[in-house]
């Protein structure tokens, strides 16, 4: 995939940034705090990704538009306003609301459908300033974004963990409320509701009832949702061929072309059908995580996939409600929870080791980019390797570069498997920390082995890369920005 180009908008002003197809250099002439990381994140950000600004910067503010080319040949524009992203291609717009279809957005962009591909997807192709240089196989790559090589494994593999994964987030709840009991004592005073032990007992019929009930509210909401962007599709049809029509009206200053944004309560109107969606997408999410737990529970019937007894949590409320807590019995139930867990997770671990084709082939291309860097052995004294977890051990310069060594091995994982090429976006690649040696390295290791990936690199300094467009920042991303020429030309 290809970043063309992105124009920020804020009310009048306009600021266009052209990106080259190879190396483009965000640089700012060795001055710090002129906005490269901003730009960086920008892009993200019109992406669709839920990125953190630098201090001071909303993004809410702006209206961004992004325009790529996918390694499929498609030109998509991305117009990104708030919590609303439209993707324009060769058929209809579709609109996505990123903090809730991350992985819709993916799927719209690079093809990938599948999830766990799609949540890891950043941590392969982007090192940010903050926390990207310590992130090497699990963790946060920017705000609440996080990586795990687990799940990325899990997703490249193919392999259905769909049951499992749905069993740790019950885990996960149920866990959290058995440690709540267990540690506070006013939880019957807060109790609202107590369950009538009559409804407690499994029952499937009723189960697969609601289960039908959940799904027939599902469609309708999905129905609903797809009826109201249809409106909002034809409306931006509607205005466009008023638009291209140059049709002008006169008012007291004179002749006005008409725009969307001059049509009375166009604007206002799309913004309130926007916040309906949001408002059916959040409903339609909850609906499905029901509907998926309805599924596993029905499942369970026909026989449990991880037997561990345990006592369900709606019985344990009524337990509440007529008697004082059993504190020891109730740390046990939490213990045989977190021992499921653990054994689940376990089970889920156990494919991807040495002797897993996966395994073993990101292993081997992690090892030959370091041979490449000059830190093998610092690489193959950890028994661990890929999935290595003593990251104390590890810090300075060597584990820079073995973290470099580590994202890039992913990066290409994902063009053999999936067939992308993920734009590489590294910011403050030259630091502080790292020699000019090791800089030297790390752009060397890029052109032997990405040279046919587009990679954006924000630094201080463009010397010592031979890039094909350098982009220098002299003051703020919208200090100097123009007047959008769309707007300049309603006024002649």
């Amino acid at each position: 995939m290809v970043i063309e180009s992105l124009d920020i908008h804020e009310g009048m002003f306009v600021k266009s940034f052209a990106f080259g197809d190879g190396l483009t250099v965000i640089s700012s002439n060795n001055v710090n705090n002129v906005g490269k990381t901003t730009l960086v994140r920008l892009v993200l950000y019109a992406l669709g990704e839920e990125v953190s600004m630098t201090q001071g910067f909303d993004p809410q503010k702006l209206v961004t538009r992004l325009v790529i080319t996918t390694d499929a040949g498609k030109r998509l524009e991305l117009e990104r306003e708030g919590n609303t992203i439209t993707v324009t291609g060769d058929g209809e717009p579709q609109r996505f609301i990123p903090s809730l279809e991350a992985r819709e957005i993916k799927k719209c962009i690079y093809g990938i459908e599948n999830g766990e591909i799609a949540d890891n997807l950043l941590g392969a192709h982007y090192i940010d300033q903050d926390r990207g240089w310590t992130l090497l196989n699990r963790g946060k790559v920017i705000g609440d974004i996080r990586f795990s090589i687990e799940a990325l494994l899990r997703g490249l593999s193919g392999g259905d963990y769909g049951r499992q994964l749905l069993r740790l987030r019950e885990l996960d709840a149920e866990i959290d409320k058995y440690k709540f009991f267990v540690e506070a004592t006013g939880y019957k005073d807060r109790m609202v509701d107590i369950p009538d032990t009559k409804e407690m007992a499994p029952d499937k019929s009723r189960d697969r009832e609601r289960l039908t009930q959940l799904r027939i509210q599902s469609a309708s909401l999905k129905k609903r949702i797809a009826t109201i962007r249809r409106a909002q599709n034809g409306n931006k049809r509607f205005v466009d061929y008023i638009v291209d029509m140059g049709l002008r009206v006169r008012t007291d200053d004179g002749e006005v072309a008409i725009t969307p944004d001059n049509l009375l309560y166009f604007t206002d109107n799309d913004r309130y059908l926007n916040g309906e969606v949001l408002e059916l997408t959040t409903e339609k999410k909850r609906v499905d995580e029901r509907i998926e737990e309805l599924k596993a529970r029905l499942q369970e019937y026909e026989g449990a996939l991880f037997p561990v007894p345990r006592v369900d949590t709606r019985e344990f409320d009524r337990q509440i409600a007529g008697m004082k807590l059993d504190l020891p019995a109730y740390e046990a139930i939490l213990k045989s929870l977190r021992d499921e867990k653990a054994a689940i997770k376990r089970a889920m671990k156990q494919p991807f080791a040495v002797g897993n084709e996966l395994f073993d082939s990101i292993t081997t291309t992690i090892d030959d980019y370091c041979a490449e860097l000059g830190i093998e052995e610092y690489f193959r004294k950890d028994s661990k390797g890929l999935l290595t977890k003593t990251l104390k051990r590890k810090s300075g310069t060597n584990y820079h570069l073995l973290v470099f060594a580590f994202r890039l091995a992913y990066a290409d994982a994902v063009r053999r498997i999936c067939n992308v090429r993920l734009p590489l976006i590294i910011d403050s690649i030259r630091g502080r920390e790292m020699s000019r040696e090791n800089f030297e390295k790390c752009v060397a290791l890029l052109e032997e082995h990405f040279s046919d990936y587009q990679i954006i690199i924000a630094s201080i300094s463009a010397e010592g890369i031979s890039s094909g467009r350098t982009i220098v920042l002299t003051s703020k991303v919208m200090e100097g920005a123009e007047i959008d020429p769309a707007l300049a030309s309603e006024s002649e």
